[in-house]
């Protein structure tokens, strides 16, 4: 059975292509008025949940970091080491700190503004899904730089194989889109 954000992405994907030729060739967004409006309407009431449960999920799935090794990166977080510099020779510090901003995703996403004027609760939305992006986005770039570290690991880490590392990408990709599309779908005129 398919996960509610697959479906939401088999959804979205037609709208955000459309959307993105439209302005490449310099032109306001088209949408297929029936699909776009239902598609923006089912994520904007649902999509901020459906996409912290997806966070969650991945979240869930990334290696477990042992809790004196979590301590340990955590002061080196707290004293404000470069994570290059604290990464080296652990590529787990890479999945720890992509678990925290997947974490910071998840809160971000799944607070939703109750703004009372319509406009304010859609810019609100968007500035929700933009952030959570971004974490997103450095998520994804902590787990490429402890892949890239995984020749260095100590017998027995407990490093993302990969195989992991393709289904973390894949997961990682469809809540970037969905994200970016809730942004888009949040700051689209109604017609």
């Amino acid at each position: 059975m398919r996960n509610p954000y697959q479906i939401m992405m088999a959804l979205a994907l037609p709208v955000v292509l459309a959307a993105q030729a439209a302005v490449a060739a310099g032109g306001p967004p088209v949408y297929a008025s029936g699909d776009a409006d239902h598609m923006c309407q089912q994520l904007q009431a649902t999509g901020a949940t459906d996409i912290a449960r997806a966070t969650m999920l991945l979240r869930s799935k990334l290696p477990r970091v042992s809790a004196g090794e979590a301590a340990a990166f955590e002061r080196a977080n707290a004293a404000g080491v470069p994570d290059a510099r604290a990464g080296i020779g652990s590529p787990l510090y890479h999945v720890w700190l992509a678990g925290r901003y997947l974490d910071r995703a998840t809160r971000q996403i799944g607070t939703l503004p109750t703004a009372t004027s319509s406009v304010q609760r859609s810019l609100m939305l968007a500035d929700s899904a933009n952030t959570s992006a971004g974490y997103v986005a450095i998520a994804t770039n902590s787990l490429l730089l402890g892949a890239s570290q995984r020749s260095g690991a100590a017998r027995g880490d407990a490093v993302p194989s990969d195989a992991q590392l393709g289904d973390y990408a894949l997961d990682l990709q469809q809540i970037s889109l969905m994200l970016n599309t809730l942004v888009m779908c949040s700051l689209r005129q109604p017609e």
